[in-house]
């Protein structure tokens, strides 16, 4: 799978430049900003901010699944992708809901973890550091574009792992386990096609 993203800003194209710009909006993209708490420091963890945020990797997900199942001929992978793109744009669509209902709540979190989160919500994903070193002109083969696609649903399984752990409340998040279960499924899914098309060239 990976990474602060508003739900006006939430097409391919903007979160794109958004993270090409990661340094000039690291402020502005933090999910969680510092408090004083006697001889504690703590965070304020916008959670509405987070879902943008999902719902903003998802819409990245499933526009590279698109793209990459026209460019593949073989018909498992490109039916892969094809089912891996209609599961993004359910949890797009889930995420914006969850935006609105979390909208304006925050909890206190650890500032060590804040700081990991902004780090991981600031960071350009793999696609776009692809795409730089491409200068925009990729073209996926299946090898590619599985490799692609395990970098993308790593980023976001790391993500939610550590959104869980930051907070005891949101191990208890139906939203955040049920999406962390299906990335999870989504990536055993790539891996297996990986490991069958190695398997496949082994033995020719």
């Amino acid at each position: 799978m990976l990474l602060a993203v508003l739900k006006e800003y939430i097409s391919y194209t903007a979160l794109c430049v958004q993270r090409c710009a990661f340094e000039q909006s690291r402020q502005k993209n933090c999910a969680a900003s510092k408090i004083n708490k006697g001889d504690r420091i703590m965070a304020a963890f916008d959670v509405s901010k987070v879902m943008g945020l999902l719902a903003g990797m998802e819409a990245e997900g499933y526009t590279f699944y698109e793209e990459a199942a026209q460019a593949i001929d073989e018909e498992s992978t490109k039916n892969l992708f094809l089912k891996l793109a209609k599961d993004e744009r359910k949890h797009e669509a889930f995420y914006l809901k969850q935006l609105e209902q979390y909208k304006d709540k925050t909890y206190e979190i650890d500032v060590e973890d804040a700081d990991f989160l902004n780090m991981l919500l600031n960071q350009p994903s793999p696609l776009d550091i692809a795409k730089k070193a491409a200068q925009g002109k990729l073209v996926w083969n299946k090898l590619h574009a599985l490799n692609m696609a395990e970098r993308l649903e790593r980023d976001t399984i790391l993500f939610l792992q550590q959104i869980i752990a930051s907070h005891k409340d949101f191990s208890k998040e139906k939203a955040f386990t049920d999406a962390l279960k299906e990335e999870k499924h989504h990536l055993k899914l790539i891996l297996q096609s990986t490991m069958d098309m190695v398997s496949s060239s082994l033995m020719l």
